[in-house]
């Protein structure tokens, strides 16, 4: 899974990804300072090319800066469910 956003969202999310066993192809943020997040470095900018068919998930808090970002990514969107769902049933939406 590549994801793009290393703030405070992407951590609740990568952190449900690695929880439920997933692996971590490539983290990206535009934020240079950035380096980690949960001890896997941060590659800068979203390079659309380099994992073109891994899914993608946008880690990004803000609502309307991950609409915008959602319609310059060119991979295919990913799901994460935290494996600790036993509360819930989730439908297609």
């Amino acid at each position: 899974m590549i994801f793009c956003g290393a703030g405070g969202h992407a951590k609740v999310v990568i952190e449900a990804w690695m929880a439920s066993g997933g692996k971590i192809t490539a983290v990206y943020d535009d934020n240079e300072s950035i380096k980690t997040i949960l001890g896997k470095s941060v590659s800068g900018k979203y390079q659309p090319g380099k994992f073109p068919d891994v899914k993608l998930l946008i880690t990004i808090g803000n609502n309307k800066v991950r609409k915008e970002v959602s319609t310059k990514v060119s991979n295919p969107f990913g799901k994460v469910i935290h494996p600790i769902n036993d509360h819930f049933t989730f439908c297609k939406g």
